[in-house]
């Protein structure tokens, strides 16, 4: 169904909605946990907050990609898609505004715990803070136009798909499952989903269906000067977005060069020292992280630029 115009009682309501689910999962991770997990009992309220964003981003990110994937694929009907109709490609419908306003509710509520109980200040947390409201900022101004930027901001969130598996990398390890074949299973989708996922397929619908829409309205002469301002707010978060996915990029493809290195090495007296320092290394990493794990553009790959700078492999 196409979605009306404008409706903002309908995004108010909607928003509410969005920051009472994601309050509710809160204490519902809260209450399971307390119950089933020892090593989240023994955590500090700080400690058990951050362990609850892991769980909500990967929550978050399903019903990104789950409507993401509607909205892409099977809205339209009689096999149309964003990808083979312009009019598919350029018609607001109401799963569009809930996948939007569904990802504004998670970002106010992560940025309400992460800056108000978390309290933590360092820069890539202020990164994750700036990426929030900026987020939000822009998916709203874009109900605003109820055009192509609707449809393309849902396209955007598809590239949740790694989320998930980034997320789970942190709660593995505090569960102590560092050396668990799931661990490293996690790692291999971690990989796969980041390249094709987030640098691939982010790529791909940014150059050949974003650029590629503001260049025909340009020539039109369509776009207004407030559009024209959201346009490139949005263009900034994507294209800062890109830069940060690439260099998180290259530092997992070094990472992995490192591991099949040290794989092909003989063994010898010193390999179960080096396996413990290698998981001393992570667990440094994963503690001083400065991300939650949970933003849509990808600074949930902070662990792995942190660890990545502290490798003398690396950085060598």
């Amino acid at each position: 169904m196409r979605a009306p115009d404008h409706n903002e009682m309908y995004y108010l309501k909607f928003t509410v909605l969005s920051i009472a689910w994601f309050m509710a999962l809160h204490l519902a991770v809260h209450m399971f946990t307390m119950r089933h997990a020892r090593v989240y009992k023994e955590m500090s309220n700080p400690k058990r907050t951050e362990y609850r964003t892991y769980v909500l981003s990967i929550i978050h990110a399903i019903g990104c990609v789950v409507l993401s994937t509607i909205a892409m694929f099977y809205i339209c009907g009689d096999g149309k898609t964003v990808f083979n109709n312009d009019e598919c490609m350029n018609t607001v419908r109401y799963i569009h505004i809930w996948a939007l306003i569904h990802s504004c509710g998670y970002f106010l509520t992560d940025f309400f715990f992460l800056a108000f109980v978390i309290q933590r200040r360092t820069t890539l947390d202020y990164q994750t803070y700036a990426h929030h409201l900026v987020a939000v900022t822009t998916y709203y101004q874009t109900l605003y136009f109820m055009d192509f930027m609707c449809v393309f901001g849902c396209m955007l969130l598809f590239i949740e798909i790694s989320t998930p598996f980034v997320s789970a990398r942190w709660l593995l390890f505090t569960h102590g499952m560092a050396e668990s074949p799931l661990y490293a299973l996690n790692a291999l989708l971690t990989f796969i989903s980041f390249l094709f996922g987030r640098i691939v397929y982010q790529f791909y619908i940014v150059i050949f269906y974003g650029a590629a829409w503001v260049y025909a309205e340009y020539q039109r002469k369509n776009l207004t000067v407030y559009q024209g301002f959201v346009i490139t707010e949005m263009a900034i978060m994507v294209i800062l977005s890109i830069m940060l996915n690439s260099y998180w990029m290259w530092l997992m493809i070094k990472m992995i060069g490192r591991v099949i290195s040290r794989a092909m090495k003989p063994k010898n007296d010193d390999e179960n020292l080096e396996k413990v320092e290698l998981v001393k290394a992570d667990a440094l990493a994963i503690d001083n992280e400065a991300d939650c794990g949970n933003s849509t553009q990808g600074s949930n790959m902070g662990e792995i630029a942190e660890e990545g700078q502290n490798d003398p492999e690396i950085n060598g």
